[in-house]
């Protein structure tokens, strides 16, 4: 009935049960099979600190930016294993002490799981957080650190972060580099296994991977059929834009559908600016660009093509969110389509979208311009309508030696007389006549037509001079009327010699050429 002890020493889990089982033989028992049953004990260790820290990349958090002065921080990291905890799963927790601008803060975060901790209304300076496990024994020997760089220090983040799911749990993930290159190292690959794809939060494990600055596609194989979320980082040696997820799932071999959200945003004279919402659903790959399709067509009642449809390529990827369709014709009825466009195939068209563009002034002049009925005080002006008028007829103008008559179009009609008399004309002028078109702005004025009017009456003259030589000599003096209204030919002076009993009157004929 000896007392037999063993020391046991180096068990890896803490606050574990450990089964102990004890065989004895005797020394005359020969073979395995005389071992006796065994006495059996079970022990729990006991509860220590946590044996690790989670693990963090120096890409691992996430800003959104609130209004002009916060910010909303999510930090990351991935979890320890739960044999790692060394105490009651309910006693186990992540904590986390915060800097800004190196100076401590005791900032608790909003809301901590399991994968993230959210921290809400931030401000803009550079914060560092350090990240423990905890439990009721204590902390972590060991920490992470997440530094988020201020508001204007931060790092530009990765474009166009595309995920295209394959067969046999493959993922492509393309992107392209940030618009400012600052001395990129790096991109960080993150992913999180999750029930739920964007934009619910993972609170699965997170895993990454790093690659070069000078790789933009990557391919990841996980192991199981589970959701799994993708991010990306583009990191230097010492900061990071921080994660940016990916927004959905493309399937690389599923038909690529119609688009189904575009709307008519903007509309000119002479363009018409579409506008979409690309969802998952819209894409197959990689996008490289958009198609729109556009035609004129007949009439309201017939949205048949015209002429031949055109198309105008946008290039962009998925979130180019508008396309312009321009040198369009002003005040004609279009039909637009839009199909998104891949590295190795071209999507269905969209729904037809119709839309008339504005009006603008007619493109040409108002055409063969005629003056007939010339008189010494009128003329008559007519025309022809030009072919295009690019809208509504509102009037015609008629411009003539800067003075303009305005032709109104006819009340509840879209036509206007094309002929207009000029009257209260001067005599034996030279007028230069054109017209012009208008709808809501006017056509160029047609080439001038140059016009004499007939001769008329001259002006009236002032008064005028007169001036006594001698008892019996009156020299007069005049000027030529302002308006001669044709070739000046003579002046006559009119005399009357007032007398005692009557009056005598006498006229004189001067040439054209005389003043006295």
């Amino acid at each position: 009935s000896a007392t037999h002890q063993l020391n046991i020493t180096g068990l890896q889990y803490a606050n574990s049960l450990y089964d102990f089982r004890v065989f004895m033989r005797s020394p005359m028992a020969l073979g395995e099979h005389m071992w006796s049953e065994p006495a059996t004990l079970t022990i729990k260790t006991r509860p220590t600190v946590p044996g690790a820290a989670p693990e963090t990349d120096i890409g691992s958090f996430e800003v959104t930016t609130v209004g002009l002065t916060n910010r909303d921080v999510y930090v990351y990291w991935r979890r320890i294993p739960e044999f790692l905890y060394n105490g009651d799963f309910g006693d186990f927790y992540y904590k986390i002490t915060v800097n800004e601008d190196g100076v401590p803060r005791n900032l608790q975060a909003n809301e901590t799981t399991s994968a993230y901790a959210r921290f809400t209304g931030l401000s803009l300076n550079s914060y560092r957080f350090k990240i423990v496990s905890a439990n009721k024994e204590g902390i972590s020997k060991d920490y992470s650190e997440v530094y988020v760089p201020s508001q204007s220090k931060s790092l530009a983040e990765p474009l166009s972060f595309t995920k295209i799911a394959f067969d046999n749990h493959i993922y492509e993930l393309s992107w392209k580099p940030p618009a400012t290159n600052r001395a990129i190292s790096s991109y960080t690959i993150f992913w999180c296994d999750n029930n739920k794809d964007r934009p619910y939060q993972c609170t699965g494990t997170l895993n990454w991977t790093r690659v070069s600055s000078d790789v933009t596609i990557k391919n990841i194989t996980v192991p199981d059929d589970k959701i799994y979320q993708f991010a990306i980082s583009a990191n230097t040696k010492t900061e990071s834009s921080g994660m940016v997820w990916a927004s959905c799932t493309v399937i690389h071999n599923k038909i690529l559908g119609k688009m189904k959200n575009i709307w008519i945003n903007r509309i000119g004279s002479t363009f018409i600016e579409v506008d979409w919402k690309l969802e998952c659903s819209d894409r197959i790959g990689v996008v490289t660009g958009f198609l729109i399709s556009y035609c004129p067509i007949v009439s309201p009642h017939n949205p048949e093509c015209k002429v031949e449809a055109k198309n105008t390529t946008i290039k962009g990827d998925g979130n180019t969110m508008r396309g312009n369709v321009t040198n369009l014709t002003p005040y004609t009825i279009y039909m637009v389509m839009v199909a998104v466009m891949t590295k190795t195939s071209i999507g269905q068209w969209s729904d037809r979208l119709y839309n008339t563009t504005l009006e603008a002034a007619p493109d040409v002049a108002p055409l063969d311009v005629k003056v007939s009925n010339i008189t010494n005080t009128s003329m008559v002006v007519q025309w022809t309508a030009p072919h295009s008028m690019n809208g509504v007829l509102r009037y015609y103008q008629v411009h003539y030696n800067g003075r303009l008559r305005k032709v109104e179009a006819m009340e509840g009609s879209h036509q206007a007389p094309t002929q207009v008399q000029l009257d209260n004309l001067d005599s034996f002028v030279l007028y230069n006549v054109s017209v012009s078109a208008c709808t809501v702005a006017c056509s160029i004025p047609s080439h001038p037509l140059q016009v004499h009017t007939a001769v008329g009456k001259p002006g009236k003259m002032e008064r005028p001079g007169v001036n006594f030589v001698n008892s019996s000599q009156v020299e007069v003096t005049w000027q030529p009327p302002r308006y001669v209204a044709g070739h000046l030919d003579s002046y006559q002076v009119k005399i009357e010699v007032m007398e005692d009993q009557h009056n005598n009157t006498d006229i004189l004929s001067c040439t054209g050429n005389q003043t006295q």
